[in-house]
């Protein structure tokens, strides 16, 4: 039996478009995809030929059915197992590799590359949270709340790395608003709303439509 491969649905898929599945700190897992194929299969087809008979009426020219092999391709889907590549867990994606995340600066960071650069768009800069703004050409890594761009300097890391994300500075200890009916809360930071959907024990920007979820810079 011949087999035409058509195409296959994934191969090796990365987390984020450019990780190096061959680079240190990358760790893999199988999963399931779809893979679509063409299979050579043969039927037998009726064919029609004229044969010599002693019908007058058809002109002694008789209809006589034959059945002859034909080969004919079918596109049929199966599953098969592939290799998927990510970032092990503590470090995050710049470029091509992945480093650790505490070199990440701050939670308005979302990650150390990815995005244009606000003072020039062929460059590469630090992709940001909702209500983070870039740093500048000086620091093109690193994002900080918009509107304290002071806080771009090192010394003030450590005081953007306060709470546990962006807008949130714990998951519990504060007063609930009036979208839930038992507490604990979380407490947000300044310009932070808690979350009424999604991560409860979350805050984001206040005014913000987006979703709250789960992922570590929200």
């Amino acid at each position: 039996m011949k087999l035409g491969f058509l195409f296959l649905n994934v191969f090796i898929f990365c987390k984020v478009a450019g990780l190096r599945h061959d680079g240190t700190n990358v760790c893999s897992r199988m999963e399931e995809r779809e893979q679509k194929y063409t299979e050579q299969v043969t039927r037998k087809v009726p064919v029609t030929k004229k044969i010599k008979c002693w019908d007058i009426d058809q002109n002694f020219k008789c209809d006589k059915v034959y059945y002859e092999d034909r080969q004919f391709e079918e596109e049929k889907t199966r599953i098969i197992e592939v290799p998927v590549y990510f970032c092990c867990p503590g470090y995050h994606l710049l470029g091509e590799k992945c480093v650790r995340r505490s070199d990440i600066a701050n939670h308005w960071t979302a990650s150390l590359g990815g995005c244009q650069c606000y003072f020039d768009p062929n460059k590469d800069c630090a992709c940001c949270v909702d209500g983070g703004c870039q740093c500048g050409e000086k620091y093109p890594n690193k994002c900080i709340q918009c509107g304290y761009g002071h806080m771009c300097l090192p010394l003030y890391d450590q005081l953007a790395r306060r709470g546990v994300a962006a807008w949130t500075l714990s998951e519990s200890g504060c007063a609930c608003d009036g979208s839930r009916k038992t507490g604990p809360c979380p407490c947000c930071q300044h310009g932070g709303c808690q979350c009424k959907e999604g991560n409860t024990k979350r805050c984001k920007q206040c005014g913000s439509l987006r979703t709250c979820d789960d992922r570590p810079n929200t």
